[in-house]
């Protein structure tokens, strides 16, 4: 009697092992064919054709299979055992390393994108993320060397740890949307052709070397919300020169700037100075600009008084900056009289009054630049 029961339990497994192996089916739609399950909710996942194992000896999750090729459409509903499902979720490593597939449209019904889902995916080039999307999940589109653009909706939430790590080609203007809660650590990490990045306030955080190696990036919006950028959050940012920081900062982290960002121009908006890690700058060159009335404060600090270059936004002379004329007579700072406008940043006198020159001369609009963000 004893055996028998045995036996039964070992059987259920087996069977129920082969019931969930049974249960991923393929599904062709525009001319690919790709794998899907039903999840208990009775919505479909896509997911590998070997789900839910992984190749580990071969790093493979489509061992046996014939990988996708070129456009992947998925579509936002599949039929499974006489009814309709809708597709909500890319699962765990649906098509890693799929190196054929050249571009992903994924429909609005699709919430989460799993871990390494697209990762190593090298032939892809386009992403589109339909409004639903709320989680971009650990490594999902890491090393993915040639995507070049990929939009993020209103709708997404949160983009996990290494995201998209080494995606060389990414050249976006990178404006995470107004709710977006969670940004992981080394999410953009060494994307040398990121140029722009806008974080809104509901993120709360900037977190640890999230932008670390991005050579291009020369512009960055930290929204009103948060209070703190973490540990070499812009490291190896060479291109970086200028950044506004939001009155809601508390902290800075170590390193932040540390090693090849040369912050010329730190605007801070804060009348309470923030507090300053371990080796968050390399040197104290850097023009520093406070709220006016809190200059005193600064001085006191430990880390901030070492900056030789503190001043306060004098907001009449920035606004008069935007209205140069042929007469204006301009001063350096030592009171020699200059022949032409300043080609260099730095503090001048221009018709009696102080200004400060936050970019090089040739760029136009630049008094506009830094009306708009002190």
């Amino acid at each position: 009697m004893k055996l028998k029961v045995i036996f039964s339990v070992i059987l259920a497994m087996v069977m129920q092992g082969t019931k969930a192996q049974d249960s991923v089916f393929c599904y062709t739609h525009q001319d690919v064919t790709l794998y899907y399950t039903i999840d208990s909710e009775g919505d479909a996942m896509l997911v590998s054709p070997i789900w839910p194992h992984f190749d580990r000896d071969n790093n493979e999750s489509w061992t046996g299979y014939t990988k996708p090729q070129g456009e992947v459409v998925v579509p936002d509903s599949v039929p499974f055992d006489g009814r309709s499902h809708a597709v909500t979720r890319v699962d765990d490593k649906a098509l890693y390393r799929c190196d054929k597939v050249t571009s992903v449209k994924l429909p609005n019904t699709i919430n989460t994108i799993g871990k390494w889902a697209f990762n190593q995916c090298s032939s892809l080039e386009s992403v589109f993320l339909g409004q639903g999307i709320d989680t971009i999940g650990y490594c999902a589109f890491r090393e993915c060397v040639n995507l070049c653009s990929i939009n993020f909706p209103s709708s997404l939430k949160v983009i996990d740890d290494f995201a998209f790590q080494y995606d060389g080609r990414l050249s976006i203007d990178l404006v995470l949307p107004e709710g977006f809660t969670s940004l992981g650590v080394v999410a953009f990490g060494d994307c040398v052709n990121l140029t722009s990045v806008s974080l809104p306030g509901t993120m709360k955080e900037v977190p640890p070397e999230v932008f670390w190696g991005c050579s291009s990036l020369s512009y960055v919006i930290i929204a009103e919300g948060i209070t703190k950028i973490g540990e070499s959050a812009f490291i190896s940012c060479p291109s970086l020169h200028k950044l506004t920081l939001p009155s809601t900062l508390e902290c800075i982290d170590d390193s932040v700037f540390h090693e090849g960002t040369p912050i010329d121009t730190l605007v801070l908006r804060s009348g309470v100075p923030p507090t300053v890690g371990n080796g968050v700058f390399a040197d104290y060159h850097t023009v520093i600009i406070v709220p006016q009335g809190t200059i005193g404060a600064y001085r006191q600090h430990r880390v901030w008084t070492l900056f030789p270059n503190i001043i306060e936004n004098e907001t009449s002379a920035i606004r008069t900056m935007q209205h140069n004329t042929p007469t204006d007579i301009y001063y350096d700072m030592q009171g020699h009289r200059l022949n032409s406008r300043p080609q260099g940043m730095g503090i001048y006198i221009r018709n009696g009054k102080k200004i400060i020159m936050a970019t090089a001369a040739h760029h136009t609009n630049i008094a506009v630049t830094i009306k708009k963000q002190i």
